[in-house]
């Protein structure tokens, strides 16, 4: 188990970058995986600096998965975002956008709001074709898609 504190500064992209490449070199990751993980953590830690918290992240290397678990965030601090919201809205939402992104890019996203955490996981089986494909055609689609912005 890794961890690392957050507070709200101005270098925590590089504080993140840092530790999951750590991590990646440590378990011998690959780049696929180094990609998603860094924008995934760093869209979430851009939510919570948005809301003034700093945060503590703690990686725990389980046996089917890598979880990244962001504890010891403000009381007050909303954890009450959508995974599921509806692309079809007309309106650009930029937390929708990043709630949206981090979903793609992890295997599974759980916002728990009784204990003020929130929890990414990646399977580590492999990065195997069926499931690259299934990310790559994802994102596609949501960078392909027009919104109107009012």
């Amino acid at each position: 188990m890794k961890s690392i504190v957050l507070n709200n500064s101005k270098d925590s992209l590089n504080k993140i970058e840092s530790f999951v490449e750590d991590i990646c070199e440590g378990l011998n990751i690959s780049n696929t995986f180094l990609g998603n993980m860094l924008i995934a953590l760093s869209e979430i830690v851009s939510l919570i600096e948005d809301q003034d918290s700093g945060v503590k992240i703690t990686f725990e290397n389980e046996k089917k998965s890598f979880k990244f678990t962001f504890d010891e965030l403000k009381e007050d601090i909303d954890l009450d975002f959508d995974i599921n919201s509806n692309k079809g809205n007309e309106i650009y939402n930029p937390i929708e956008d990043s709630i949206f992104m981090i979903n793609a890019l992890c295997d599974d996203l759980k916002f728990d709001v009784t204990k003020n955490r929130i929890i990414l996981s990646f399977l580590n089986a492999g990065v195997d074709e069926i499931v690259s494909k299934h990310r790559k055609d994802y994102l596609s689609n949501y960078l392909n898609q027009q919104i109107k912005v009012k």
